[in-house]
């Protein structure tokens, strides 16, 4: 199995997941972003076309089932999810469902996607990105983190670190800490009048993590 194939295959399984979970938890919006801006939601004789049209079909599904006896809450269940990749930027996936509400099994069935992968080129970003993806964060020194990554991205991958503030002490040039010195310096060079000099935050820091 080529990389490619695993990174796609585990995109999939998350975009399903997340299907589920937008839909349990009354996310209208954010499952109607899973969809392309034409994609079609089709369930029964029902159709929804585009992602306001599909927000608005979930949105009346779910004051209908707040207004039956399982008082809105429902789950839903996958299982046996195949997929079938079709390019490396296309795929069909099936997989069973149940939903379940405050009363019980509620509808079950199957879910039939067509899925592309196309929302680096609707923003530009697959022509600028070519030089590889930098991770920061203390989730960095999780083992095999930036493999996978280079896997699902099929690109060079690398830790990012603090840099470019005077004085920081080692301790707080980790991953862990990339976020916070980011902010410090983005917030410390918006403040700073023109032509002033830079200053040394690493004492400052350093203060502020001691407590």
């Amino acid at each position: 199995m080529d990389p490619w194939e695993v990174g796609a295959r585990l995109e999939i399984e998350d975009t399903i997941a997340r299907y589920a979970r937008y839909a349990d938890s009354g996310r209208s919006h954010d499952l109607a972003f899973l969809f392309t801006e034409d994609g079609v939601l089709a369930a029964g004789d029902d159709e929804a076309r585009g992602r306001a049209a599909i927000t608005a079909y979930l949105e009346g599904n779910k004051t209908s089932l707040a207004a039956g006896d399982g008082g809105g809450r429902i789950r839903h269940h996958v299982s046996s999810l195949r997929i079938d990749l079709t390019s490396e930027t296309s795929a069909r996936a099936t997989c069973y469902f149940l939903a379940i509400t405050g009363t019980g099994p509620d509808h079950w069935g199957v879910y039939r996607d067509e899925l592309v992968h196309e929302e680096l080129k609707h923003s530009g970003l697959d022509t600028r990105i070519r030089a590889g993806v930098v991770l920061t964060g203390g989730a960095t020194r999780l083992r095999g983190l930036t493999e996978l990554a280079e896997l699902l991205f099929g690109l060079p991958v690398r830790v990012g670190r603090p840099r470019g503030i005077a004085g920081l002490p080692e301790e707080f040039a980790q991953p862990d800490f990339s976020v916070a010195a980011g902010l410090l310096l983005y917030g410390a060079r918006a403040r700073r009048p023109a032509g002033q000099q830079g200053i040394s935050w690493g004492k400052k820091i350093k203060e502020m993590f001691a407590g």
